[in-house]
């Protein structure tokens, strides 16, 4: 993952940061193959971040409620960050999914168990991208299941 600077450089002090935010959601997901609908991708987020659940892991990302769907500037360029880095790719000739295969979840997810020992807040927030990655995962079962 691209290393992100943040006021905290020492490693007793890293923090999730907003692009691990949306890895994790990636990697904790049972799923391969992601849609690359802004739509549905912005609103999952926009709800997850209103979700008090789950708000302290969106607080670097602010959404425009005055658009056809929520927006977000942030999450845009987070998800152009995963795909430079090769955590997502795009490899279909209409670029309707990314895919994250299973080797790169394991680095993420690694990546986010060595930032959940630094301490008990990390620890929650990955606990917390868990259960995200599985929120998204219905989420995306729902939209499916209503094109059927």
């Amino acid at each position: 993952m691209p290393k992100v600077e943040t006021e905290n450089k020492t490693p007793e002090k890293e923090t999730i940061s907003s692009l691990d935010t949306i890895a994790g959601t990636f990697a904790f997901s049972k799923r391969e193959k992601f849609i690359t609908d802004r739509y549905t991708l912005h609103s999952f987020f926009y709800q997850m971040k209103e979700n008090p659940d789950y708000k302290q892991l969106f607080s670097h990302y602010g959404f425009s409620k005055y658009d056809i769907y929520p927006f977000s500037r942030k999450l845009e360029e987070a998800f152009s960050w995963l795909q430079l880095a090769d955590i997502l790719s795009l490899d279909n000739p209409k670029y309707g999914t990314w895919t994250m295969n299973s080797e790169i979840k394991e680095k993420v997810k690694n990546k986010l168990d060595q930032i959940g020992k630094v301490n008990d807040i990390n620890k929650d927030k990955i606990e917390k991208l868990e259960l995200l990655g599985k929120e998204f995962d219905n989420y995306l079962d729902n939209i499916e299941n209503k094109k059927d």
